[in-house]
C-alpha cells in the first residue's frame, strides 16, 4: 500500500511544492491543510502515514497541533517545516513528538528523505 502523507502549512505555494515532491515518489497526498486546527482535524479523519507540518500556523502551532495530534495518534510520525534554524525551536519541536524537522527553504531530497526515514521507522515499530 502507497504511503499516505497529509500536508500542513498556511503558504500555498509551499503546500504545492510538498505536493509535487510526495507525487513524484508515487506516494498519496492524504489531504492538506492550512492551519492547526484543520490539520488536527485531518489526522483524527484522515489517518495519514505521515504528517508534514510548518511550525507557524495559525489557530494551532505547529507544536501545539502536534501535541494534540500525538494524544489521538500516538504512532503517527510527524516532520516539521521551519524557516526558523534556530536550536532552541529545534529542540521544543522534537521534544513535542516530531521526527525530524528542515529548514527552510528546503532541497527536494531532505522532503523525501525524511519520509522515508519516516516511514521505515514507523515500519520497524509496528512491526
Amino acid at each position: 500500500m502507497k504511503p499516505r502523507i497529509l500536508i500542513a502549512d498556511d503558504a500555498s505555494f509551499v503546500r504545492e511544492i510538498l505536493k509535487t515532491i510526495i507525487q513524484k515518489q508515487s506516494w498519496i497526498i492524504a489531504g492538506e491543510a492550512q492551519d492547526g486546527a484543520e490539520v488536527i482535524a485531518m489526522a483524527g479523519e484522515l489517518d495519514p502515514d505521515v504528517i508534514i507540518m510548518d511550525l507557524v500556523m495559525p489557530e494551532y502551532n505547529g507544536i501545539e497541533a502536534a501535541q494534540k495530534i500525538l494524544k489521538m495518534k500516538p504512532s503517527v510520525p510527524i516532520i516539521g517545516l521551519s524557516t526558523m534554524d534556530n536550536e532552541e525551536i529545534m529542540s521544543q519541536a522534537l521534544g513535542a513528538g516530531f521526527v525530524s524537522y528542515i529548514t527552510k527553504p528546503f532541497e527536494n531530497w531532505t522532503i523525501v528523505a525524511a519520509i522515508k526515514e519516516a516511514l521505515i521507522n514507523q515500519e520497524k515499530k509496528s512491526g
